[in-house]
């Protein structure tokens, strides 16, 4: 269900109202609204994912351009984001999404891909050759080059593999979703009036430039 939300401004928050007034709305906490918030900003990323990846195939990415790179790059590391830990967010579990292990296989491919080469530069699919240029005899140097080689991972099989493993997780965390709204719908109806009453308003407030280094 979806509603038409209005903004009433105290100090530096917003808190969310109805603008018919026919509603109002209180911010839920405990292990499963904290989850639910989780799988809300996982849908986002690996949605992001998933539409990097569609706009990729629509493209030439064969010369690997920027643009290319830049899709690949983001579709990865957003996708990868969900299945981290961090202090803010739980983390998707690969094991519970990717039951085959042929799934789980793929899966594991790409995030060595994203550990060893697109985030942190440690396997052999990046190098760099320090190369003496000589002419006739061994004393002729002509010049000292260095030569980056670089391993193409952008390709039509590689997208549809990355895109597979999106699809299945967004499905996956839309379930999740439906099971833990269901869990939070039974939790509200034992509440009584009193205790729905003092549940705190739905606020936003942005944080401010010197906050982000902190987890929230």
């Amino acid at each position: 269900m979806k509603y038409n939300f209005g903004i009433q401004k105290v100090g530096r928050v917003n808190m969310m109202v109805d603008p018919a007034g026919g509603l109002f709305f209180k911010e839920l906490s405990g292990p499963a609204a904290c989850q639910l918030r989780a799988m809300a900003l996982h849908e986002v990323d690996v949605s992001f994912c998933e539409s990097a990846l569609v706009a990729l195939q629509d493209i030439d990415y064969n010369d690997e351009s920027t643009l290319a790179v830049a899709l690949w790059t983001s579709a990865i590391t957003k996708f990868f984001k969900c299945f981290t830990t961090n202090k803010s967010r739980v983390k998707l579990s690969q094991s519970k999404i990717f039951l085959q292990p042929e799934l789980l296989a793929v899966f594991n491919y790409f995030l060595a891909l994203r550990n060893k080469h697109i985030v942190h530069d440690e396997n052999g699919f990046s190098n760099s050759h320090v190369v003496a240029a000589i002419r006739s005899s061994e004393r002729d140097l002509q010049s000292i080059f260095v030569a980056p080689v670089h391993v193409v991972t952008i390709s039509e099989p590689e997208i549809g593999r990355l895109l597979n493993l999106a699809r299945l997780t967004l499905r996956w965390i839309e379930a999740q979703k439906r099971d833990l709204q269901t869990i939070l719908a039974a939790e509200f109806a034992t509440l009584k009036t009193a205790e729905i009453l003092t549940l705190p308003d739905w606020t936003i407030s942005a944080p401010e430039s010197d906050e982000i280094h902190k987890p929230r």
